[in-house]
């Protein structure tokens, strides 16, 4: 299961993974992703990944590249993951993003990707502003 909204209107999607991930919730998800992304009027848009509770992907890396055209649209900024140590999510997301040439960038915890963000997006609020929306 995955749920997509904004964590920062216009500015940052956030994306929750639970559970095992079908290919068809990965299908899902980046419509959603690209329907926000379309939404915006901000020239670059970041998009977290929340993994704590994943449990697992399709094996396929093609197939997930195929579900995730969002990757290469003009607005796409920096794709950050976190929650997870998980050696094979981080095989899988290293060559997708690398494919497309995404920005990405993985982290531990939710608070150590917004520190990243905010210092490479000086557009952003700050977090204490983000956390308090």
């Amino acid at each position: 299961m995955s749920t997509t909204r904004w964590f920062v209107k216009n500015k940052i999607i956030i994306t929750d993974f639970i559970g095992d991930i079908s290919l068809d919730d990965l299908k899902e998800s980046g419509m959603k992703v690209m329907e926000l992304l379309e939404q915006s009027d901000s020239p670059l848009v970041h998009l977290l990944t929340n993994e704590t509770y994943l449990l697992s992907l399709p094996s396929s890396i093609k197939e997930i590249s195929e579900s995730s055209p969002f990757m290469q649209h003009p607005q796409m900024g920096w794709m950050i993951m976190y929650g997870s140590e998980d050696r094979l999510a981080k095989f899988k997301a290293a060559i997708v993003t690398g494919i497309v040439k995404t920005r990405h960038r993985r982290f531990l915890t939710l608070s150590e990707s917004l520190d990243f963000l905010v210092a490479m997006d000086k557009s952003l609020p700050s977090i204490e502003e983000m956390i308090n929306q």
